[in-house]
């Protein structure tokens, strides 16, 4: 959003009444006609307890929480209607393999036909 700012305050659209802009695709489905989609992104974070992996008792696994996460979203996917997606990255998971780590957090990105169904999502 702040590049289309950038370009609207610098006069990149003067003289013009309206811009619209178009998502290419390729095969035989097209996007021109499917309309606007809602879509709005969620962050999560879980905490745990650092450790290193030679005493995992000791710690809480805040990766284990997030892969947990991304298998129930994976397993709900049939719950979902066919044009509604869930997207997720892992943006931070730990920062060494012989540790536990103690904080995870990851992007989704929501999208879905109308806001009452991203609501639903």
């Amino acid at each position: 959003l702040k590049s289309h700012i950038h370009i609207l305050n610098n006069g990149g659209f003067d003289g013009y009444e309206y811009a619209l802009m178009m998502h290419p695709s390729s095969g035989e489905r097209g996007l021109v006609n499917r309309g606007g989609r809602a879509a709005t992104s969620v962050y999560v974070e879980f905490f745990g307890k650092a450790v290193h992996s030679s005493a995992p008792a000791h710690g809480i696994n805040a990766l284990n929480a997030m892969i947990k996460l991304f298998n129930n979203i994976d397993m709900m996917r049939p719950t979902f209607h066919p044009q509604n997606n869930v997207n997720g990255i892992i943006e931070k998971g730990g920062s060494a393999a012989n540790a536990i780590p103690d904080y995870t957090k990851a992007h989704f990105s929501l999208r879905a036909e109308t806001l009452i169904e991203l609501k639903k999502l």
